[in-house]
């Protein structure tokens, strides 16, 4: 076989393969850096597969409220990155998957009347709107200790505007999304404690022909009702990992492994024993 050939032909199966384990480049958000990418289920499976990262994960910042400028000493204070994941089907009928991480720099607003909640608004790609908000749990009417005992959030709620960049050939185009999760307790601490975690998930119910949408907060560090001007003592969350099926086979295969070996052993030295007194 001529060399050239084979040489041309190896480059042309290693770009290939190169193409086929590529994302397309990320699209950028207003003011920002990039924050929204868009992939099938396929290649992000294949990503996944030979271990790279496809999408950048969202940066862990502070967000208050209220904020600087003289506008008092804020009642709600978070550090975290946020990203939402949404999924739909476009017309070839192949499942996508939509990444959108919460910029720095989006605004925020909120309320420090109870039940208190914050919001996080910022534009998205030519100029898109997006918002997230996150509630605490409505009964809380002072920080009195005689009052409450602990706090939480009880809803989380998404508001998108629907663009063919982020969100290419849907198979049923809609203008705008709208997803809420509600009587949950996410960030659940003692009163006058912060909640720390690495990551929490929330799941997000729509009428609308997507889904199914996640919003994952990262590197977590929130309290609401505050009395002092930092974080309180923190209350680290407890591992929510499910069950590792996997671990637990191979330590049964260990274990039964150990034991045959023990068996063999001790019935070689029986038989040994048996020989010398014949």
């Amino acid at each position: 076989m001529d060399r050239g050939y084979a040489h041309r032909t190896s480059f042309a199966i290693f770009a290939a393969l190169t193409t086929i384990t590529s994302f397309p480049p990320p699209l950028s958000g207003a003011g920002s850096d990039p924050v929204e990418y868009t992939v099938t289920h396929k290649t992000y499976d294949v990503k996944c597969h030979i271990g790279r990262t496809h999408v950048d994960s969202p940066t862990a910042v502070n967000f208050t409220y209220p904020g600087g400028g003289g506008k008092g000493v804020p009642c709600i204070r978070a550090t975290m990155g946020v990203q939402v994941k949404v999924e739909y089907m476009n017309l070839d009928n192949e499942d996508l998957t939509t990444f959108i991480n919460v910029p720095p720099n989006a605004h925020v607003t909120g309320s420090c009347k109870s039940p208190q909640w914050m919001e996080l608004s910022w534009k998205g790609v030519k100029g898109s709107s997006r918002s997230l908000k996150i509630h605490a749990n409505p009964k809380i009417s002072s920080s009195k200790e005689d009052d409450i005992h602990e706090y939480f959030v009880n809803q989380v709620s998404l508001r998108m505007e629907i663009d063919e960049e982020v969100f290419p050939r849907m198979l049923q185009p809609i203008g705008n999304l709208t997803a809420l999760v509600e009587n949950e307790k996410y960030f659940e601490v003692p009163l006058n404690k912060s909640f720390k975690c690495q990551e929490v998930k929330s799941k997000l119910k729509t009428k609308d022909p997507m889904g199914p949408i996640t919003v994952v907060f990262k590197d977590v560090q929130f309290q609401t009702y505050i009395s002092g001007s930092t974080f309180a003592e923190e209350i680290i969350c407890k591992p929510t990992h499910g069950t590792d099926y996997v671990a637990i086979g191979i330590g049964c295969f260990l274990g039964a492994t150990i034991v045959s070996a023990l068996s063999s052993y001790a019935f070689c030295q029986w038989w040994r024993k048996r020989d010398r007194r014949s």
